[in-house]
């Protein structure tokens, strides 16, 4: 760890107090010239041997509680008394995929910025150690790696490369989930020291919606009760543009071909600024509508936008509307699949006799159904009389 060397060399420099201290108020004495201490100065020379081996394992216990106290700070664990080094622990990582992360980040996004820092753990595990990767969308995948395994078992090389090509989802990340799964797995080695790592943006959306708020502290509280290491690192920042095609439906349940079909566009500004002037575009396989200006949104705030399409053939078909590219591309698109209809035939068997056609009741059932006479309303209607 990158501490370690500056914790080790202040602990290096506390240590050399005591014997500066000595150094400087270590006892002088000045020789005195009488000729009756001559008999004495075979037992001086014993008396100060003593002395200075006093001072001697007086200094070496000053320096070793010197160096206690700094292991101590450090928190480090040994296999074993000094001498010693890190006792294996269990790692679990998890990874936040969802479509938050392709946030542009300068070159690069911030998915990319976490990858490359997962990697970077991962080459400096130890062999002892053991590791399981847990993607925050998808915790039951397994993908890269979904059980605990021992690092020296594993080919470093391999698993920084799946790591580092992994791409973000179009999903929400389900971090309750994944965090459950990963107690379950540091549950299973209660003889390491578990140490739980959460890489993501930790966008509200993610951590509030649908009453995760109280699944995340249940699963916070059952992690701290088997006293796992939780490390928290946020990629997350601040996105000044972020428009959001939220949904694109239709504004009548029946689509008739050659009839201006309406359809409705709802956008949100997920950005930390006003959008002001933004133009979305629609199309449907090579047709393109003109540009549909949106209104002013501030931070926050969402609008519908209709607009009409008009479908030529009847059949399948799909309609995509493009926002303006952002710091957030994934969510610039809404897309719609239509089944487009012909009209449908309605046959009306006029029996009542009567030969005013604009009076019966079989006109004005028609006349209903079909305003225009022409099929424009998804319906053509045609009245016979019973012996047609």
């Amino acid at each position: 760890m990158t501490w370690l060397p500056a914790v080790a060399a202040a602990g290096g420099a506390l240590a050399l107090g005591p014997i500066i201290i000595h150094l400087i108020f270590r006892r002088r004495y000045r020789t005195v010239e009488f000729a009756a201490m001559r008999f004495l100065l075979d037992s001086v020379r014993r008396w100060r041997q003593r002395l200075r081996l006093e001072e001697l394992i007086l200094i070496l216990l000053r320096v070793l509680v010197c160096v206690l106290a700094g292991l101590t700070l450090a928190n480090i664990r040994a296999r074993a008394p000094l001498p010693g080094g890190e006792a294996p622990a269990a790692h679990v990582f998890v990874l936040d995929d969802s479509l938050s992360m392709g946030q542009q980040a300068g070159t690069s996004t911030l998915f990319a910025k976490a990858t490359a820092h997962l990697a970077e753990a991962l080459r400096q595990l130890d062999d002892a150690d053991m590791l399981a990767v847990i993607s925050a969308c998808r915790p039951g995948s397994g993908k890269p790696l979904g059980e605990l395994t021992v690092v020296g078992d594993l080919d470093r090389d391999d698993l920084v490369r799946r790591v580092t090509s992994l791409r973000p989802t179009d999903l929400r990340a389900k971090l309750p989930d994944a965090l459950a799964l990963a107690h379950k797995l540091l549950a299973e080695r209660k003889d390491m020291l578990g140490r739980l790592h959460v890489i993501g943006d930790f966008r509200k959306s993610d951590l509030t919606a649908r009453g995760r708020g109280d699944a995340l502290r249940q699963a916070f509280g059952a992690l701290a009760e088997a006293q796992v290491e939780l490390a928290l690192l946020d990629f997350g920042l601040p996105c000044g543009a972020n428009l959001t095609a939220e949904a694109l439906v239709p504004v009548r349940a029946l689509v008739v071909a050659g009839r201006p079909a309406p359809l409705r566009l709802v956008v949100r500004n997920n950005g930390t600024r006003a959008a002001e002037g933004v133009k979305a575009v629609a199309r449907a396989g090579k047709a393109t509508l003109p540009v549909l200006p949106l209104p002013s949104l501030e931070p926050g705030e969402s609008a519908a936008v209709e607009f009409d399409f008009v479908f030529e053939r009847p059949g399948a078909a799909a309609v995509e509307v493009a926002l303006p590219g952002d710091a957030l591309v994934g969510d610039d698109r809404a897309a719609l699949a239509l089944d487009v209809r012909e009209a449908m035939r309605v046959l009306i068997v006029d029996d009542s006799g009567d030969a005013s056609r604009l009076a019966g009741g079989a006109f004005c059932l028609a006349y209903a159904l079909d305003p225009s006479g022409a099929g424009k309303f998804g319906r053509r209607v045609e009245v016979v009389r019973p012996d047609s």
